[in-house]
C-alpha cells in the first residue's frame, strides 16, 4: 500500500494508481476477491485500512527515532522532550490495538 505522498494526485474512480487493481487510498477501485472475481470494498472499510496503515507507518518511525535516541545514535536533538516522545508512541501503539480489534469485529481485513 503506498504512503500518502507518493500518490500526488487522486485518480479517477476505477483508475487504480498501481497496474493492478487495489485498495489504495488514491482510488475506489475494485479489489480482486479471492474467488478471482471483483468485489468493491466499502470506501468506509478503505479509510479505515489507510488510517490503519498510515498510523502503524507513523508509528514504527517514532519508535526506531527513540531507539536511537536511547542508544546516543540519533543524528539530531528533537525540541520536544523524550518522556513525551514516549508518550505520544504509547498512545498510537494503543490506538494501532483499538483499530486493529474493530478491524476484526468488523471484519476488515488490515494487510500484513
Amino acid at each position: 500500500m503506498p504512503e500518502q505522498n507518493e500518490v500526488e494526485t487522486k485518480q479517477e474512480v476505477g483508475e487504480c494508481c498501481v497496474p493492478e487493481p487495489c485498495n489504495c487510498a488514491a482510488c475506489d477501485a475494485p479489489v480482486k476477491a479471492a474467488d478471482g472475481g471483483l468485489s468493491s470494498i466499502p470506501s468506509w472499510q478503505i479509510r479505515m485500512i489507510d488510517e490503519w496503515y498510515e498510523l502503524k507507518v507513523r508509528h514504527a518511525k517514532l519508535h526506531k527515532m527513540l531507539v536511537k535516541w536511547e542508544a546516543g545514535t540519533l543524528d539530531f536533538t528533537p525540541k520536544c522532550s523524550k518522556e513525551l516522545l514516549k508518550d505520544q508512541c504509547k498512545v498510537m501503539r494503543a490506538y494501532l490495538t483499538i483499530l486493529e480489534i474493530r478491524a476484526e469485529i468488523e471484519g476488515v481485513s488490515l494487510p500484513q
